[in-house]
């Protein structure tokens, strides 16, 4: 199958989605003209462009960049997002966490076994999908990561109420105490998380 490469944003003048190409304007702004019709185009928010994924939804329903998308398999919701050069499915909560996810072509390749999923919402039109609890594991008050005694964000064996000591949903701003820069548990590298940003300020303390 032909992949189409196009793009959908929201014009800055009627608020509107529009799709097709993308380009940028002499004060660059960025402009999404349409196929049909290029002088129909308008400039649209940077932060809602997203590209055409190149698959459909259940339903026949084109899946684009920042599209929520709900998986038969486990009935969670997942955001698509671009990285590494391919299409990902990934489990967020408010934006601001991945916990995990596959690539996006799983959901179809593998649609026989019920990995099928279907668009219920974009991040940017439909935010309340993402609220917290969407895609919690009943076994954990934090995440969806533990899963047989073990947190898989860290593959150690831990207890429930411990599996998510160093992957809040919740961001939680700490200070370094040997170099003062602030950063996320999760960035941290250190043994000591709570005290160093890195192994370097650890070793260096």
């Amino acid at each position: 199958m032909e992949h189409i490469i196009k793009f959908r944003g929201k014009g800055l003048i009627h608020n509107q989605w529009i799709y097709g190409g993308l380009a940028e304007d002499r004060k660059n702004n960025f402009v999404i003209l349409p196929k049909d019709d290029w002088r129909k185009g308008e400039c649209v928010n940077e932060d809602t462009i997203g590209q055409f994924s190149g698959l459909p939804d259940k339903n026949g329903k084109e899946i684009y960049e920042d599209d929520i998308v709900r998986c038969e398999h486990d009935n969670k919701l997942y955001v698509i997002r671009f990285q590494a050069g391919m299409f990902y499915a990934s489990v967020e909560e408010c934006n601001e966490r991945i916990y995990g996810g596959f690539p996006l072509h799983a959901f179809t390749e593998t649609a026989e076994e019920g990995f099928q999923c279907e668009i219920v919402g974009n991040i940017h039109d439909n935010p309340e999908l993402l609220k917290k609890s969407q895609n919690f594991s009943p076994t954990c008050a934090t995440c969806n990561s533990y899963n047989d005694g073990k947190c898989t964000n860290f593959g150690k064996e831990v207890k429930a109420e411990d599996s998510c000591k160093y992957y809040q949903s919740d961001v939680i701003e700490y200070t370094c105490q040997q170099c003062g820069r602030k950063y996320e548990i999760i960035d941290s590298d250190a043994g000591d998380r709570e005290k160093f940003c890195c192994k370097a300020c650890e070793n260096g303390y």
